[in-house]
């Protein structure tokens, strides 16, 4: 189910006691990604970066560039196919 809130992620996932296997996966899931496809989604993200001129704020528009950049990647296309 497709919720408004983000997806719960622990940064600090090194404990034997509480590792968080789900936070886990999704950090070697972007990493593979940008592994394979990085110079690709960084080209895309530099190209809508510009594209979005002075639109909002810098932050703003470095979020807006990088979702539209990820998915371009291979593993993001082959989830949206699925979904």
């Amino acid at each position: 189910a497709k919720t408004d809130s983000p997806p719960f992620f622990e940064e600090i996932n090194t404990s034997d006691l509480a590792f968080h296997w789900k936070s886990y996966a999704l950090q070697h899931a972007c990493t593979e990604t940008f592994r394979r496809d990085g110079d690709a989604v960084a080209q895309a993200m530099l190209k809508e970066f510009h594209a979005l001129g002075d639109e909002g704020g810098a932050q703003q528009r470095v979020v807006k560039a990088v979702k539209a950049a990820c998915g371009i990647a291979k593993t993001c296309r082959s989830h949206r196919a699925k979904v």
